[in-house]
This record gives C-alpha cells, sequence and structure tokens, in this order.
C-alpha cells in the first residue's frame, strides 16, 4: 500500500478522532500537504506526535518575519503547512507534540495539555487556549493574536518574538516566561502576576497593566508608549532603556 494511500486512510480517520491514541504519531505525509480542517480531536492522546511541518520549495516568506524584519527560517522556501484551522482539540493530549508552523487558525484548545510542546512560528490566530496548559511550550515568533488565554498556565513559557496583541491575558500565569521582544500592543493585562518576567525589548504600546504586578520584571528597552500602567506594582523593575508615553486623559464634564 502506498504511502499516500495510508495517509488518506489516516485523514478520513481522524477527522473525527475522538479519543483516539496517536501518542508518538508521525503524521507526516507524503506527498507533505496536511488539510484537518475542522477536524474533530476532542480528548484525542497526542503526546509526542511529530506535527511539524518540512520546509520544500519557494513560496512567501512568512508575515511574521515580515512584521520583525526578520530572515525568514528556510529563506525562500515553500512551507507545507499542517491545517488545523478550526479543528476541535479541546481536552486533547499534546505535551511534547510538535507542531512547528502548524496553522490552528480559530482552532479550539480549551483545556489542552501542551506541556513542553514545539509550536514556534505557529499560526493560532482567533484560537481558544482558554485554561490550557502551556508550561514550557515553545511559542517563538508564533502569532497569538486575538486569541483567547483567558486562565492558561505559560510557566516556563518560550514567547520570544511572539505575536501577542489584543490579547486578554486575565488570569494567566507567566512564572518564568520570557516574552523577549514579544509584541504584546493592546494587550489586557490588568491586574496580571508578572513578577520576575523576562519582557526585554518587549512592544507593550497601548497595553492595559492598570494594576499589574510587575516587581523585578526585565523591562529593559520595552515600549510602553500609551500603555495604561495606573496602579502597577513596578518595585525593583528594570526599566532602563524604555519608553513610555502617557495615555490620552479623559476630559472630565
Amino acid at each position: 500500500m502506498s504511502v499516500s494511500k495510508l495517509w488518506g486512510d489516516w485523514y478520513r480517520r481522524a477527522r473525527s478522532a475522538v479519543d483516539a491514541n496517536l501518542a508518538e504519531a508521525d503524521l507526516y505525509p507524503d506527498p507533505p500537504s496536511r488539510n484537518l480542517v475542522d477536524a474533530d480531536l476532542v480528548d484525542a492522546d497526542l503526546v509526542d506526535a511529530d506535527l511539524a511541518v518540512r520546509p520544500r520549495v519557494s513560496v512567501p516568506i512568512p508575515s511574521v518575519c515580515v512584521t520583525y524584519g526578520l530572515p525568514a527560517p528556510f529563506p525562500d522556501a515553500d512551507l507545507a503547512v499542517l491545517d488545523l484551522r478550526g479543528a476541535d482539540l479541546r481536552g486533547a493530549d499534546l505535551r511534547g507534540a510538535d507542531q512547528r508552523r502548524a496553522d490552528l487558525t480559530g482552532a479550539d484548545l480549551a483545556g489542552v495539555d501542551l506541556t513542553g510542546a514545539n509550536l514556534e512560528y505557529a499560526n493560532l490566530y482567533g484560537a481558544n487556549l482558554e485554561h490550557a496548559n502551556l508550561t514550557g511550550v515553545n511559542l517563538t515568533l508564533a502569532d497569538l493574536t486575538l486569541a483567547d488565554l483567558t486562565g492558561a498556565n505559560l510557566t516556563g513559557a518560550n514567547l520570544r518574538d511572539a505575536r501577542v496583541s489584543g490579547v486578554s491575558l486575565h488570569g494567566v500565569t507567566f512564572d518564568g516566561a520570557d516574552l523577549t521582544r514579544a509584541y504584546l500592543g493592546g494587550a489586557k493585562l490588568t491586574g496580571a502576576n508578572l513578577t520576575g518576567v523576562n519582557l526585554r525589548g518587549a512592544y507593550l504600546g497601548g497595553a492595559d497593566l492598570g494594576g499589574a504586578d510587575l516587581t523585578g520584571a526585565n523591562l529593559t528597552g520595552a515600549n510602553l508608549e500609551y500603555a495604561n500602567l495606573e496602579d502597577a506594582n513596578l518595585e525593583d523593575a528594570n526599566l532602563r532603556g524604555v519608553r513610555r508615553r502617557e495615555p490620552a486623559r479623559r476630559q472630565l464634564d
């Protein structure tokens, strides 16, 4: 039986893989184009599954590289895409899964265990990550724009150069997280516990940090222009080179 046929058979089963056990599975097909749009993988076991996207030949450079003026990971490479747009992955076990460059736009990942997973360059635009376990996850250069991270656990997570704009981060745990150069423009961090978090060079323009605890945080070179810092605790925070402009005040009658 050909590899392509095997992939086709697996794909048909995966479309309704509720409670499926795919631990340590290698889902890299031949040909390298994986489409799991709207797939139902509720409570599936995907521990250490290989969901990585491999490079092929020439396509557009990822938009995040353009945003930050960074080189593409594979210059002029055609990145085959693991397409999980809108997929229902609620409660799935994705510990250690390799999902580099996966397209998870609008996917439902509520309560998912992604401990130690690799989501480098992944597209999580508008994804639901409410109460997800993201401990130690690699989200380098991932796009989390407008994602729901309410109550998520980002302990020890790597969000270097990630895009987290317009996101509600209420109740998120950031212990030991690395947000170096992360783009957090307009993020809602009201009352957030950012004690000791690395925000070196991060963009926090227009972010709401009202009442946030930034004790001992590293904000070296961060952009806090027009950010709301009312009642924020900046004790022992490193503010060297911070860019700051006060947000406009509402006129009182």
